[in-house]
């Protein structure tokens, strides 16, 4: 039997969840949305455990404040919600243990594939980013918005958005020539 939900976008989806507590329906935004979201979050905070956390926090608040969300784009709405909870936590996490990049860094030995480098590598060019390009990246690659999403979620234009991904990838592609000659 095929899913009754399945032919239903997700705005449709979230109108059944808000206006009926459709578990159903619930349970089907979830699963379209889970990798994503929590992929999201553990780019923005960093840690697995606190990337769980977030998550969670999403998901809550998405049905907490399920009344808000008056129609439009769900995507944008919930990768919204995503970011302010992720931004609360690692404010909470900066204030009660600072993360030294740095240290951890050092902690890598030689004997690590250059996969594990280059994954290093590609986190602290990322952290190296403005905040603003930053997010623009993560909400793409991490979060696998489109460009008009983006440009909802960062409340920016559709333009703006392509090109402060744009703009992020060239920095991120300069940041990281070095590390490429390296294993080539």
């Amino acid at each position: 039997m095929a899913n009754r939900y399945e032919h239903l976008d997700d705005e449709a989806l979230f109108v059944l969840v808000r206006d009926e507590l459709d578990n159903g329906a619930f349970d089907a935004l979830y699963a379209r949305y889970e990798r994503r979201l929590f992929a999201y979050c553990l780019s923005i905070v960093k840690d697995k455990q606190a990337a769980e956390d977030a998550f969670q926090t999403v998901v809550s608040t998405m049905f907490e404040k399920r009344k808000h969300f008056k129609g439009g784009n769900f995507a944008a709405w919930v990768f919204t919600i995503a970011r302010h909870a992720c931004i609360k936590l690692s404010r909470k996490n900066a204030r009660s243990a600072p993360l030294d990049e740095a240290e951890h860094l050092q902690e890598l030995t030689t004997e690590m594939t250059e996969d594990v480098l280059m994954s290093e590598a590609l986190k602290r060019a990322i952290a190296s980013l403005s905040e603003e390009y930053r997010q623009a990246i993560e909400l793409r690659y991490f979060g696998g918005l489109p460009y008009d999403e983006i440009a909802q979620v960062m409340d920016i234009g559709l333009s703006s958005a392509k090109m402060k991904v744009s703009r992020a990838r060239k920095m991120l592609q300069k940041f990281l020539l070095p590390y490429v000659k390296e294993f080539k």
